[in-house]
Formats: C-alpha cells, structure tokens, sequence
C-alpha cells in the first residue's frame, strides 16, 4: 500500500480514539451505562491499536519503497 493508504490507516485510529474518549466524557457525567461504555471503550481501544499497529508496518513498507 501507498502512503495515501497509511494515511487513511492514522486517520480511522485516531478517529477511533476520538470516539473512545467522547464516550469516556459521557461515562463520567452519566453513570447509567458505564457498564456497557466501559465495553466499547475496551474494544475501541483494541481495534486503536491495532491500525496503530498496521500504520507503523505501513510505514516501514513504504520507507522501503522510497528507498
């Protein structure tokens, strides 16, 4: 994959961190569904650094590339 791909990998992780700490915010002022916040915040984060995983395997397949 090109860097236009890697790009799209760092932008859907941090788009997915975004997500993970808008529902820690609300977790904290609404305790009613932390149980099932707490959840998706977990599987959030996993997913997180898993394309934080695939983006630095990106990147050093491309810093092969250009070199």
């Amino acid at each position: 994959m090109g860097t236009l791909e890697e790009t799209k990998v760092i932008q859907a992780a941090n788009r997915l961190e975004s997500a993970r700490q808008l529902l820690e915010e609300v977790a904290k002022k609404e305790d009613r569904f932390s149980n099932s916040f707490s959840k998706i915040v977990a599987e959030l984060g996993k997913f997180e650094e898993e394309l934080r995983q695939i983006s630095k395997t990106l990147n050093a397949e491309n810093l092969g590339k250009r070199s």
